[in-house]
């Protein structure tokens, strides 16, 4: 990979020790640049809009959230350093090969989730940008093209975008957020607008945690390159931690900011009687090309999911760049399908989904870093893992999954849905603190049926 090919050859394949390249940099700069998009900025408004927070408070809640997240993401991430493997076929060996699989279409669902809006609301910051001229259609294309290009490069070129959206994104964002927070007039408005409401300011953790641990799935896709020695990986969790904490918490802000400012539900909408016509344009048709790089790493996640799915039942496939390309087509021409037909409450249906998101990736997320970090130590049969019948590890793992069962039924007392409120979610005034509990109800039964499993041979305990 490191040989100047720019076409990646591999997809869900272990990458070799002499293949391994790459500096903490390269994740620091990918991951900070794949939240500066117009979706962050939009989601960072939430805390002021839907939900009432002050400028303070709304601040508090995302770092909080975000720092979660970003921890929790970072584990995942240095898994990739160690192990060379993309992440979601890792879960093999905590729920088996076909037992795997449920979150296997679980992750799909979500990059189709995320890319659909990303689409949506990027082809709204480019139709913005440009004009009515270029129309719905033209800026959603125009996001979901290149994207399909970039993915179907693969990694080192979705790594080089990140370095040059970093530079160019980030600073139309930092000269936006020193803009808004420096005008008198805005100023003002930001500082006397909100206030605290329990209710929002633990619904905006939440928000931020899933925000990055989203990542979860496919962070390990982006970090299998780097260098397995001890030190790859300590530096991969940090490039990691603070390249999507902070290129998370930079763009919401400026929303927060905004949405103080505007008082209004369309956010893009507001940046040009904010900022003026000349950069209001530039920023969002800056903003709106982010989607290049965030919209080719949804498609090449989306890729090797998919490609770990079909191997669970194509024995000793193992494709490579056209497969990739095909794959990602299909999926992008889907996702711009549903982009097009998106309309009225675009955010309130994505608010759903990431707290959808929220309740299902929590207990996988625990249950995966539990085992990875306290019950094997990162030791595991890679050929096993790789193997469609699931080798030592099975095709089911019923510890695993009775964990994963528990920490969804422990949610439900604490969840706060429009549709649901549990007992002590009620009780708490609608506060909704589910995922934390089942974040500690997955990790705990995992890690006390393994602790009987070590009296006997833990299956797949080995030395890489």
């Amino acid at each position: 990979m490191n040989d100047g090919t720019v076409i990646e050859q591999r997809t869900i394949q272990v990458i070799p020790e002499a293949e391994r390249y790459g500096r903490p940099r390269d994740l620091f700069t990918m991951w900070f640049a794949a939240n500066l998009h117009p979706l962050a900025v939009v989601t960072g408004a939430l805390a002021s809009t839907v939900f009432g927070l002050s400028v303070i408070w709304a601040l508090v809640a995302w770092t909080l959230g975000l720092a979660v997240g970003a921890f929790l993401m970072a584990l995942h991430s240095a898994q990739g350093a160690q192990l060379g493997l993309p992440q979601m076929i890792q879960s093999r060996a905590q729920f088996g090969s076909w037992g795997a699989l449920l979150f296997v279409l679980v992750t799909i669902t979500m990059y189709i989730g995320f890319f659909t809006s990303t689409l949506a609301v990027g082809g709204e910051a480019l139709q913005l940008g440009f004009g009515e001229g270029l129309g719905t259609f033209g800026g959603v294309a125009i996001a979901a093209v290149i994207g399909i290009i970039v993915a179907s490069f693969g990694y080192k070129v979705i790594h080089k975008l990140g370095q040059v959206v970093t530079f160019v994104s980030g600073g139309l964002i930092v000269i936006a957020s020193i803009w808004i927070f420096s005008s008198i007039s805005t100023r003002e408005a930001i500082l006397s607008s909100g206030d605290f409401s329990l209710v929002g300011f633990c619904a905006v953790i939440a928000i931020g945690a899933v925000w990055l641990l989203a990542y979860g799935p496919y962070v390990s896709d982006y970090s299998r390159y780097m260098p397995a020695t001890l030190a790859g990986r300590k530096s991969t969790f940090w490039a990691t931690y603070f390249g999507g904490f902070l290129g998370s918490l930079l763009p919401m802000t400026l929303g927060v900011a905004i949405g103080l400012v505007a008082k209004e539900d369309n956010i893009l909408a507001a940046v040009t009687g904010i900022y003026g016509e000349l950069f209001g344009r530039i920023f969002l048709i800056g903003c709106g090309l982010v989607l290049v790089h965030v919209n080719a790493m949804n498609l090449y996640g989306s890729v090797l999911c998919s490609v770990t799915a079909i191997q669970t039942f194509k024995r000793n496939w193992s494709p490579g760049p056209r497969t990739r390309f095909t794959i990602a087509l299909i999926i992008a021409s889907l996702c711009f399908l549903l982009a097009m037909s998106m309309s009225g409450d675009i955010m309130g249906g994505f608010l759903a989904f990431i707290n959808i998101l929220t309740y299902v990736l929590i207990p996988w997320s625990a249950i995966n870093l539990v085992d990875f970090y306290l019950v094997r130590s990162g030791k595991y049969d890679l050929e096993s893992i790789s193997s469609a019948d699931g080798g030592i590890y099975g095709r089911y793992q019923p510890r695993a999954l009775a964990a994963y069962g528990f920490g969804l039924l422990a949610q439900v007392p604490f969840l706060s849905m429009s549709f649901y409120v549990g007992p002590i979610a009620n009780a708490l005034g609608d506060v909704d603190i589910a995922w934390l509990v089942g974040l500690v109800a997955s990790a705990g039964a995992f890690l006390f049926s393994s602790s009987f499993e070590r009296k006997k041979k833990l299956p797949g305990s080995v030395t890489n």
